[in-house]
Order: structure tokens, then sequence, then C-alpha cells
């Protein structure tokens, strides 16, 4: 998914006044997390033609992160705390794939036959 979909999106399912710029430096929080996680480099700033850097069907997380960033800031607690948990519950999600599916660099297998 790109992150002007991402953007789209949520101005359909939560408008808000927010500047798609304000989006983005959040949608980039969310993205130097990821890249901390992956222990790649992090992020100054998003082109918002480009794909997330977690896909398919992992990537409802920015959705739902972005919600909550909007909903925290319009003071809207009830649908933060309901956003936050959807978008904690799609992250543990995603963790867990990408720890079952990405050696360590230092994987050594002994007593290999």
């Amino acid at each position: 998914m790109k992150y002007s979909e991402i953007l789209s999106e949520v101005k359909d399912l939560y408008p808000n006044d927010y500047k798609d710029s304000q989006c983005a430096k959040w949608l980039l929080e969310l993205e130097n997390k990821i890249a901390i996680e992956k222990g790649t480099g992090v992020k100054q700033s998003l082109d918002l033609e480009k794909e997330t850097s977690v896909g398919v069907p992992f990537d409802r997380m920015y959705v739902s992160y972005l919600m909550a960033k909007v909903s925290f800031h319009q003071h809207d607690d009830e649908s933060y705390a309901r956003y936050m948990s959807m978008f904690d519950d799609e992250y543990k999600e995603w963790q867990a794939y990408y720890i079952r599916t990405t050696p360590g660099e230092k994987l050594v297998f002994k007593n290999w036959i």
C-alpha cells in the first residue's frame, strides 16, 4: 500500500483537517520504529507515492496507527483507545511474522547432516 493511499483512506474513514504533511510525519514515526526493529536505517522523510516497508496483509497497521494519532489529537479518547488497540494487535502480528521468517545474521547450523 502506498502512503498516499493510507492518507486517503484515513480521510475517508475518519474525516479530519490535518494536512498531509502532518500525517506523513506520523507515518514517518511508525516507519522509523519499524526500521529500528528490522535493523535498517531510519528515514528522514517519506515519499508519499512509495510503498510502505511492511507489505500485505500487515500494512493495515498504518491505517490504524494514523487513525489513532488523529483521534488522539482530536481528544477523542474512546476512538484513540480502540484504534491503538487495533494497531497494537496488528503490530504484534507483524513482529511475530518477521521474527519467524527472518533469520538472525549470526545464525549458524551445527551438527548438520
